[in-house]
């Protein structure tokens, strides 16, 4: 891991600079006004971080029950203002996975289904790898984690969302499983 994050840093700063690459912040969140009080939960309001830590231990424990332990223990960045999630991700979003680096939850996206909804992203860049992951139909990445987080919104908000949970519902009472993934 700390290879790979490395690796990143570098490329990173050999193109235009990490400070560029909003991604590329979360290998350093206190850069960013973040305070990391584990390697595992970074906030940028530390009146809220018993919340922080539990919705990221349940969300933990809910995921590691569905689909067995972590090969990396995941890091979630945790938001509590707009201008906080701004540094990170577009704000239009409840939340943000960057592969097996971490998340980034949303002020909006404080609920244990937004946060389990970016766990299990973490679970398929670590069983698919990364390249695989991004290379996967995006019905199947996002029908999986909208419905296998048990997200109560229905229909989901946005275009075409609630259609790939839908899709992924219907691949997977077929008979599919989600550790064969389509082609």
């Amino acid at each position: 891991m700390i290879w790979r994050a490395l690796a990143a840093l570098a490329i990173c700063g050999g193109l235009v600079g990490c400070d560029d690459l909003k991604p590329a912040r979360i290998l350093s969140p206190e850069s960013y006004g973040m305070v990391c009080t584990s390697a595992h939960v970074c906030i940028d309001d530390t009146t809220r971080l018993d919340e922080a830590v539990a919705l990221r231990a349940a969300a933990v424990t809910a995921i590691e029950r569905q689909f067995g332990p972590f090969t990396t223990p995941p890091r979630v960045l945790f938001c509590t203002t707009d201008a906080c999630y701004a540094q990170f991700a577009n704000t239009g979003t409840l939340g943000i996975n960057f592969g097996t680096y971490g998340a980034v939850i949303a002020p909006r996206g404080w609920r244990d289904y937004i946060v389990r909804h970016e766990l299990i992203h973490h679970v398929q860049n670590e069983r698919f790898g990364s390249w695989r992951a991004s290379r996967l139909p995006r019905w199947f990445i996002e029908g999986m984690a909208y419905s296998l987080s048990d997200d109560p919104r229905r229909p989901l908000p946005g275009a075409g969302i609630e259609d790939y949970r839908a899709r992924y519902e219907a691949w997977e009472a077929a008979g599919n499983i989600w550790t064969t993934p389509p082609s």
